[in-house]
């Protein structure tokens, strides 16, 4: 997605608020948008856009892997009509309405965007423009709990194993997770040298399994294109994680670290370990010897256990071409 396009909806889109009024039903207040993050996660590559209110602005922030832009601050008011001329004495002023009117492009063709607020609660904020009759849907970030995962997706089946394309869940696209989960990205082959995704802060679910005693096994993804880690968590009927457990590790394109869910009591995890332990950076890599560690975790109530290896692997010659070999897995090597 292109951040100019972005930039250009953000100023025409509209939407964002809460508190439990539908479409039809009454005016909507500005303390509604107010103390909340809204977000737009429809985006394939992993990257999102997220909105704040105070009582006259709006700030929107494009945000990828490498962090947020700097917010783009446009006025707006709520008005009981679709004012046709932005009203500069509106801003600021605490009125109720149906319709939130922002400020035009400065220069531009249009003094004023309109949107009619069709839905605000404490979870979504659907609004229609007035223009082009587009219909724009944010969720609050709070939202988006394991707890909102485990009631808005469903089981899937076993066994599964976690491939680097593999995707998400169709109709359950990419859900974030708002939670306090690890959120590695590997510098180094080793997995000794690594950063969190600090602008994020989140995962996004990609696959729910259900597990014996009511609890489930939820993958969470961090990252996104060729740089990935996802992480398994196990969870209870409340959305608390009870484990969690490193599944697979993706740099630069390069597979390094697999994971094969054999049952619900069971977890293949395939790993490449390097000879040396001399730090091996993915940047620049050319080649290197070493072996794919197997290690089984058996899966108990709410723990992985252990792990125990059953095949530390043959030596051999591991390239750059082989890791990012699309059609091969760690545990295929």
């Amino acid at each position: 997605m292109k951040k100019n396009l972005l930039y250009m909806i953000a100023l025409v889109l509209t939407g964002t608020a809460n508190s439990a009024f539908i479409y039809g039903q009454g005016d909507f207040r500005l303390e509604q948008l107010m103390g909340k993050t809204w977000v737009d996660y429809d985006d394939e590559d992993g990257l999102y856009s997220k909105y704040t209110y105070d009582c006259c602005i709006e700030k929107f922030v494009f945000v990828d892997n490498n962090g947020e832009d700097s917010p783009l601050e446009t006025p707006f008011y709520l008005s009981a009509h679709p004012d046709t001329q932005f009203d500069a004495s509106k801003v600021g002023n605490n009125q109720p309405g149906r319709y939130m009117i922002h400020k035009g492009n400065e220069g531009g063709s249009r003094n004023v965007h309109v949107h009619e607020i069709l839905k605000l609660d404490n979870t979504e904020f659907i609004t229609k423009s007035l223009f082009n009759g587009s219909i724009y849907t944010l969720k609050a970030l709070d939202a988006y709990t394991l707890k909102y995962v485990l009631d808005n997706t469903p089981t899937s089946n076993l066994p599964f194993s976690i491939g680097k394309k593999t995707g998400f869940l169709d109709g359950y696209n990419d859900i974030p997770v708002n939670h306090a989960i690890v959120d590695r990205i590997y510098k180094n082959v080793q997995l000794t040298q690594f950063t969190n995704i600090a602008a994020q802060k989140r995962g996004k679910f990609l696959r729910r399994f259900s597990l014996s005693g009511g609890n489930s096994l939820v993958v969470v993804r961090f990252g996104s294109g060729s740089d990935i880690t996802d992480v398994l968590c196990i969870v209870n009927s409340a959305g608390t994680v009870l484990n969690t457990l490193e599944a697979t590790v993706t740099v630069d394109d390069m597979r390094v670290k697999g994971c094969n869910i054999v049952s619900s009591s069971m977890i293949y995890i395939y790993q490449v370990v390097p000879s040396s332990a001399t730090s091996l950076p993915f940047e620049n890599l050319t080649s290197f010897s070493g072996s794919v560690r197997t290690t089984i975790y058996s899966i108990s109530g709410s723990s992985f256990g252990s792990g125990s290896v059953v095949n530390p692997g043959t030596t051999k010659t591991f390239t750059r071409n082989l890791l990012s070999d699309p059609d091969k897995e760690v545990n295929g090597y």
